[in-house]
């Protein structure tokens, strides 16, 4: 696992994100490298997961180009580019 995935791994788990699956996509697909996804509980819960997330990455060469799905809290995207 490199660091971006471990980054996220941490953050997802700090919240007790579960159902933590990560998608090796590298050769299978032209716009990321990986895709993790995990679930939370609630919409409160689901944006606590994506904040530590956003925290963990924060201040590193990992920069989210865009977030969706955050204020309805159903699902959320994160795109880190190599990984989403």
């Amino acid at each position: 696992m490199d660091k971006l995935q471990r980054l996220v791994v941490d953050g997802a788990l700090e919240k007790k994100a579960f159902d933590i699956l990560a998608l090796d996509l590298r050769g299978r697909s032209d716009i990321t490298d990986c895709f993790i996804i995990c679930s939370g509980n609630t919409k409160i819960h689901t944006q606590a997961i994506a904040n530590s997330i956003i925290e963990r990455t924060y201040g590193t060469k990992f920069k989210s180009t865009a977030i969706e799905g955050y204020s309805a809290g159903n699902w959320i995207v994160i795109d880190l580019v190599d990984l989403i």
